[in-house]
């Protein structure tokens, strides 16, 4: 009795041996054909960051039109609309975007302008008011009013044109 119950134990284990070998072999398979597609396919990407108005795409090297002028408006944002009292934040925010060669000489310009926004109590404003992005010559333009501001006084307001250049 014991024997006829060890050998049905037996050929169930081999049974269950067999199925797992399969699935396993599907489930590595499957894998692999995700890694494959994954390697070789360019999925287009939406991006919507929570300072941005509209849907961006990027999709392998090309952008979205809609993507390098928010993109463009959010730098400026950065870099003119700074007080001394926000402007650490706009900066290191700022340094999430440069390029690691870049990062040293744009670091140090950023803290010597903090530095004297500070010891002059300046604040600074700029308002878009034309935006024009050529795809063509990659080159994205930005006028706008900038108003300086120092200790809650206006000090100057003019028209500041902004270019952008689109590195590939």
């Amino acid at each position: 009795m014991k024997e006829a119950w060890y050998k049905l134990d037996l050929l169930q284990k081999k049974h269950q041996k067999t199925v797992l070998l399969i699935f396993c072999g599907c489930v590595l398979t499957s894998n692999i054909l995700l890694c494959t597609k994954m390697f070789f396919h360019q999925d287009k990407i939406i991006l919507v960051p929570p300072s941005f108005s509209r849907d961006i795409t990027v999709q392998g090297s090309d952008i979205s039109p809609a993507y390098i002028t928010q993109m463009g408006l959010y730098v400026a944002h950065l870099l003119l609309d700074v007080s001394s009292h926000h402007m650490a934040f706009q900066h290191d925010t700022l340094m999430k975007y440069i390029a690691p060669k870049s990062a040293n000489i744009i670091q140090a310009k950023l803290k010597e302008d903090a530095a004297f926004y500070k010891t002059q109590e300046l604040s600074t404003m700029f308002h878009p008011t034309h935006i024009n992005n050529d795809l063509d010559q990659k080159i994205l333009t930005l006028e706008g009013i900038f108003t300086q501001i120092e200790a809650s006084k206006i000090i100057s307001t003019h028209i500041l044109p902004l270019t952008f250049l689109k590195r590939v």
